[in-house]
């Protein structure tokens, strides 16, 4: 210790006491370095012991290994005969394999180029094949429009032909009317079989009685009122006629300025028939109609015609017992009822309930 290090002591006792601690400080150092110093010892004896028998296992090891070593120098000569040996015939197998390369890949190529026609050729097929069902699409088209004309027509020449015969039963009928009227008329007998029986009034009683007491007069009033009637009777059977017409050519009538006011809505009516998919159906059930309603109605117009040609005379004198208008007898029901038809909403209503 230096004698800077040294402390600075107040007293001996003080002095005597940090020397006496230092002493036993040492010594225990002194203690702990022998102890220290025996474990080295045995420590090294012992490793000196493991180093000598590691040596002589290293020893040991080298010799094998050298022995391995030679032995494996022997193999390795062998297998580099062998390998030259493997690499020869390998280069032959090579080449060999190279050759087949070669003759396959020109095969493929071969392949390629027929597959590339092959496909050309499906895609020529494929096109004629859409070409086709185009065409035969186009072909079914006008096939389906075809047959529905036919149908149209067929079903427009049966119209015809119901409408020819009524024709020809009305022109019959009519006929045999005007037989019987030129009959009634030259032997002044009135056909009391078709007059409708009712209850009378008295007016119309003294109406039949001076009609009775002079046949001519009576045939007079009654081609008056005939004729006076049988206007509205020949527009229900223009109107009829026109009805029974086929209205899908055009949907749209045409009508005069005086009938177009009551006859607004059932253009709508026949526009909307037209439209669907059904206008057969209605048309036919509208002649089926006008089929059953139109005997009486065609009588009158019938008459008129030929009665206007052979007594044009007689019309004017039958004027004279008009009665002053007064409409009488069935003649007032008829013309009733024909009013009712002319309308469009009676006839539509009467078209529903079928």
């Amino acid at each position: 210790m230096d004698e800077d290090d040294m402390p600075h002591f107040n007293s001996k006792e003080e002095e005597i006491k940090y020397w006496k601690d230092t002493a036993r400080h040492l010594k225990v150092k002194v203690d702990e370095l022998e102890k220290e110093l025996i474990e080295f010892q045995d420590s090294s004896s012992q490793l000196e012991k493991e180093l000598e028998k590691s040596l002589e296992h290293a020893d040991k090891t080298n010799r094998d290994l050298k022995t391995k070593c030679n032995r494996l120098t022997l193999d390795l000569d062998t297998c580099r005969e062998k390998y030259e040996q493997q690499c020869h015939q390998s280069s032959k197998q090579i080449n060999d394999l190279q050759k087949e390369i070669s003759e396959y890949v020109q095969n493929e190529e071969r392949l390629i180029k027929y597959i590339r026609d092959l496909e050309q050729k499906n895609d020529d097929l494929e096109r004629s094949e859409r070409v086709m069902l185009e065409t035969v699409g186009d072909i079914e088209a006008k096939l389906n429009s075809a047959i529905e004309r036919n149908a149209l027509l067929e079903n427009e020449l049966d119209e015809k032909e119901t409408l020819r015969a009524m024709v020809q039963r009305l022109k019959d009928e009519h006929r045999d009317m005007q037989q019987e009227l030129n009959r009634q008329r030259w032997q002044g007998i009135p056909d009391n079989n078709k007059v409708i029986e009712r209850v009378r009034s008295p007016v119309e009683l003294n109406k039949l009685s001076l009609d009775n007491q002079s046949p001519t007069t009576q045939m007079k009033s009654k081609k008056n009122k005939i004729l006076k009637h049988n206007i509205a009777a020949e527009d229900k059977c223009k109107y009829l006629y026109r009805e029974c017409k086929p209205s899908h050519h055009s949907s749209v009538q045409k009508f005069s300025k005086s009938e177009w006011n009551n006859k607004r809505n059932f253009s709508a009516v026949t526009n909307e028939a037209v439209n669907k998919k059904n206008f057969k159906r209605e048309d036919n059930d509208k002649c089926m109609f006008i089929k059953r309603n139109n005997i009486e109605i065609t009588k009158y117009a019938c008459n008129k015609r030929k009665f206007t040609n052979s007594n044009q005379k007689e019309t004017s004198i039958g004027n004279k017992y008009d009665f002053g208008g007064k409409k009488t007898g069935h003649i007032e029901k008829e013309q009733k009822r024909v009013s009712r038809l002319k309308s469009p909403f009676s006839f539509k209503k009467m078209l529903s309930r079928k």
